[in-house]
């Protein structure tokens, strides 16, 4: 018979931290958004939804093709019926043009424009004051448009990658190596180089690669640098100012804008553009890889939406990542308000696209790999098309105030994950399984000894955590 004997127990102070901002003490996370209840499901697509009528209640729209290259919105005000119609336009694998009324989705159109390219430039212009057209444009085609007239080709007008109204002058960025900024206010259908401006700008930064209008200003996006543009009603001519020069090569595609501000990422991270100010962002993401040729950005709902790649340096590999030929890996959130990040991982988007119209606004996106043939809408399940993106979130290294041993009692949240909650030091971890699928409250007797700890949540399903209360023991 052996006697019990009881080990003693080590004094200590009893410290109760409150972990009340999931943000300043991220290492790691995707798929999970941080918010004022704790950390929640992240974003996620699923296939595009549209109303039938304006009063209808939407339904799920398919394309019946096996790939999508392009995604643009069209509104074109109809003089006839004397109303606004809008409608969504994109490329299939035969590179032809298709539309879809977004009021009405049961039927697709076709335009009958059929490209060479599988990535032409898009723009919407107005044909004799009064005509609103879709144009389509490359290296390799003719610039079309299409409108309530239907198709028509437009052999005088210079192929573009790039355009834009700006008063009554409409600008254009010409393709080819020794491209060109022109303008004119003379109808786009009678364009020639008698009615034609050409803007000359001497100590150019590379390429041209996009004009854009915000309110009153005028900019010209080069590949190293901004010009911003001044048009002087007296004579119809254009001065310049360069307001940005760059090492840092920048993305044209990322380029969006959101209300007076232009949001783009460079080579060296993500700039704004507000009233001829260009700014590095004091919030940057360190996942953000250096070459990211593929990304693409939107503004919608007051965040700047990046697909690009990233690398989280975590040694694996989610969704998309394990294909050899993907070309982005992730979906990077910048809510602009508060500064701060979130990540979808595992998702190939090749372009995104904000619909706005008075019934429906969505951020749409389509895709490579598995999802190529599918036009997406975005959601906040943590889902991607139907299935539950893998979760993680991981805090840097937390001291609590002190660098000697001292002991994690008990963590106390609400939970409604079925996951792992880990907390982990430099030589040994500790795992819990949270298996409540409905919120309720949790408290993990955790009793791991150390003196620096790391937190993680995991799921490969939904993750809601509330903000924890943690007990520490420091010793004496």
């Amino acid at each position: 018979m052996f006697n019990r004997k009881t080990l003693p127990t080590r004094s200590g102070k009893l410290q109760t931290a409150q972990i009340d901002d999931y943000n300043q003490i991220e290492q790691l996370s995707y798929n999970v958004r941080v918010t004022e209840n704790g950390i929640e499901d992240g974003y996620g697509f699923e296939r595009l939804t549209l109303p039938t009528s304006a009063l209808s209640p939407e339904q799920t729209f398919s394309l019946n093709a096996t790939q999508i290259y392009g995604l643009w919105q069209f509104e074109w005000f109809d003089n006839t019926a004397n109303v606004d119609k809008y409608y969504i336009y994109y490329m299939n694998e035969n590179r032809e043009i298709k539309y879809i009324n977004i009021l009405s989705k049961k039927t697709i159109y076709v335009t009958n424009i059929s490209l060479n390219s599988y990535t032409p430039s898009c723009a919407t212009f107005r044909i004799n004051n009064d005509n609103d057209m879709i144009f389509f444009s490359s290296e390799t085609d003719q610039t079309i448009g299409h409108g309530g007239s239907g198709k028509q080709v437009f052999e005088n007008i210079p192929k573009f990658i790039s355009g834009c109204w700006h008063g009554p002058y409409l600008f254009l960025v010409t393709t080819g190596a020794a491209n060109k900024l022109i303008y004119s206010r003379s109808n786009i259908d009678i364009w020639n180089d008698d009615n034609t401006e050409e803007v000359v700008i001497p100590d150019v930064r590379g390429g041209m690669k996009k004009v854009i209008s915000v309110n009153d200003n005028l900019y010209l996006f080069y590949e190293y640098g901004i010009v911003k543009l001044s048009l002087y009603s007296t004579d119809a001519k254009v001065a310049y100012s360069h307001i940005f020069n760059s090492s840092a090569y920048i993305y044209p595609n990322t380029i969006a804008k959101c209300g007076n501000s232009i949001y783009f990422l460079t080579s060296e991270g993500i700039f704004s553009l507000e009233g001829g100010q260009v700014k590095k962002l004091a919030a940057q993401s360190e996942y953000i890889c250096e070459s990211n040729s593929k990304a693409c950005g939107e503004c919608y709902d007051d965040k700047y939406f990046l697909a690009c790649k990233c690398n989280f340096a975590d040694g694996k590999t989610i969704g998309e990542e394990n294909t050899s030929n993907h070309q982005n890996n992730a979906l990077v959130v910048l809510d602009l308000k508060t500064q701060k990040f979130s990540y979808t991982r595992g998702i190939d988007i090749v372009s995104l696209l904000d619909i706005k119209t008075p019934q429906v606004q969505k951020l749409c996106a389509i895709f490579r790999g598995n999802s190529k043939s599918l036009i997406g809408q975005l959601t906040t399940d943590g889902k991607f098309f139907g299935e539950q993106l893998p979760k993680c979130w991981q805090s840097k290294p937390l001291d609590f105030g002190s660098l000697d041993e001292k002991e994690i009692v008990e963590i106390g949240f609400k939970s409604g994950a079925v996951g792992d909650m880990s907390i982990s030091t430099f030589d040994r971890a500790k795992s819990i399984m949270l298996s409540n699928g409905q919120p309720q409250s949790v408290k993990c007797k955790a009793k791991v000894l150390g003196e620096v700890f790391t937190l993680s949540f995991s799921s490969s399903s939904s993750l809601k955590i509330s903000y924890p209360k943690i007990k520490v023991k420091h010793f004496e």
